[in-house]
């Protein structure tokens, strides 16, 4: 049987499974519409809901789903995002208007080096650290949550959290479990190893660091498309004061924490479709759940030391710091982020190792004081995108 008559047969199957699945909850609800007016309507708006559901189902089913590989080099749809799936069967979600770029050994220019070898065939797979660049040359590395399949057909799972433990042995990688203060503007959380002093807060307070600009939308965003966006280089200056993420320039260093939050939030207008923001401390810790899992050496990146890499500072990507297609989480320059340190004199919070302190590894946390806009500290820019 031809593709075509195959791909017409399993839109039909898909179709007359969603539509008898809906005639069967009308004829479950329509026993119940006896009642009162009130409670009819009721009853009407879910099955209008539930309608919707399955029509998004047939929608998606229905058709031929979108490769990821369909889009290398190819500026994806401008006026929505594009949900697609890897080689295996992960799902990637490529923002508006942005392209996937290819595999290539080329180190000139640098940008142009993307290594996807997980497969074996040079396509894109989440474990690689897929790579997506914008109209203007930024590029970003999706990091990849929930159920994630792999090419011998078993399956890991990566969980979006807050992690203080990364140890790379057989011991399953938990996130911090939570639980609420006291108060009723944050949360606390912890594990067996406990981390009382940092924390995310979810409401702005008076002598605090910038929070995130949208915790939980950045967490929905996440979750509903099974992954969001880090920057794969450390923010460098733009024009019109924002940032970038691009090879070989200098970074964007001796900023305030406040100032670097606000800049991160400039970085996109996504309309609606994703926005940017400075790192937070669940997109950090995932990001390096992600790397101490696919990175290609297995080595323990979250315990390396930055001055180990380098003890100079260099511009973007010029470090040997690179995994999973992302540059210098370890080395080069410490970066600022939204968590924030419960120490009221010492607020704010930069991840990372560095090229100027000993013994700063990649996962470390480490808080400064408000006013603080120290040489060796920069920032980056994550992407998350909304779920419609």
């Amino acid at each position: 049987m031809s593709k075509e008559k195959l791909l017409k047969q399993e839109k039909g199957s898909v179709a007359v499974f969603a539509i008898a699945t809906i005639f069967s909850l009308v004829f479950i609800l329509g026993g119940v519409f006896a009642v009162s007016t009130t409670t009819r309507k009721n009853q009407l708006r879910t099955l209008l809901k539930i309608k919707e559901i399955y029509a998004a189902e047939i929608r998606y089913e229905g058709s031929t789903k979108k490769k990821i590989a369909d889009y290398v080099g190819k500026p994806a749809d401008n006026d929505k995002n594009i949900k697609t799936e890897d080689a295996n069967g992960n799902l990637v979600t490529i923002p508006a208007g942005f392209i996937v770029v290819g595999a290539s050994t080329e180190t000139t220019p640098l940008d142009r080096k993307v290594d996807y070898t997980y497969n074996g065939d040079g396509t894109p797979t989440v474990q690689d650290g897929i790579v997506v660049e914008d109209g203007d040359g930024n590029q970003f590395v999706w990091i990849p949550v929930g159920t994630i399949k792999n090419k011998d057909g078993t399956e890991d799972k990566i969980e979006l959290g807050r992690y203080n433990v990364f140890a790379k042995d057989s011991t399953p990688f938990q996130p911090i479990s939570s639980y609420k203060s006291n108060t009723e503007d944050d949360e606390v959380y912890q594990n067996q190893y406990v981390i009382q002093s940092y924390r995310e807060l979810t409401k702005q307070i008076e002598g605090s660091n910038i929070i995130a600009k949208s915790l939980e939308s950045f967490k929905k965003g996440t979750e509903g498309n099974h992954g969001f966006y880090i920057a794969r280089y450390e923010a460098s200056q733009g024009v019109n004061g924002k940032p970038m993420s691009k090879a070989v320039q200098t970074v964007w260093s001796g900023l305030e924490q406040s100032a670097a939050a606000q800049k991160a939030r400039l970085m996109y207008d996504g309309k609606g479709f994703y926005e940017s923001d400075l790192v937070n401390s669940y997109a950090w810790d995932t990001a390096l759940i992600f790397i101490q899992k696919y990175n290609k050496n297995n080595i323990d990146y979250a315990s390396i030391e930055g001055m180990s890499i380098s003890s100079t500072s260099k511009k973007t990507g010029e470090n040997e710091d690179i995994v999973c297609n992302i540059h210098d989480m370890c080395g080069n320059y410490a970066e600022w982020s939204t968590e924030n340190c419960n120490d009221t004199n010492w607020p704010n919070t930069r991840r990372g190792g560095n090229y100027s302190q000993a013994s700063r590894l990649t996962s470390d946390r480490i808080g400064y004081c408000p006013s603080s806009y120290l040489s060796f500290i920069g920032f980056r820019v994550i992407v998350y995108c909304d779920t419609k």
